[in-house]
Formats: C-alpha cells, structure tokens, sequence
C-alpha cells in the first residue's frame, strides 16, 4: 500500500471505531490510541533485553 491507502485505511477504521460511541468514549480511544502508539515506538527504540553494560538492568523494562 501506498501512503495514501494507509491513510485513507486509518480514516475509515476511526469512522468505523467512532460509529455510535459518545464524544467521550471517543476521547478515552483516542487517549488510548495514543499511548499505545508512543509505547510501541519506546520499545522499538529500547536496547534489546541483556543489552547495555553487564552490571545493570539496561532494557529489561522494555522487554515483554
């Protein structure tokens, strides 16, 4: 897919998602999208689980 269809497919999931949901259930998804979203990309960017230097628990947090 190109951008533009990722784009498009994102929109009509959210129409979808909103559909018959109150502005505030809206909001809480939105919310949660979000931090999902930013917990995703601090475990891609987190050294992998042993990582960092021997004597410390380097990247153990980020480990699943």
């Amino acid at each position: 897919m190109n951008p533009s269809e990722w784009s498009l497919a994102v929109a009509v999931i959210a129409v979808a998602i909103a559909q018959n949901k109150t502005e505030e259930e809206i909001e809480f998804l939105s919310v949660i999208f979000s931090q999902l979203g930013g917990t995703l990309a601090t475990i891609t960017i987190s050294p992998p689980h042993g990582g960092g230097d021997e004597g410390g628990e380097a990247g153990e947090g980020a480990v699943l």
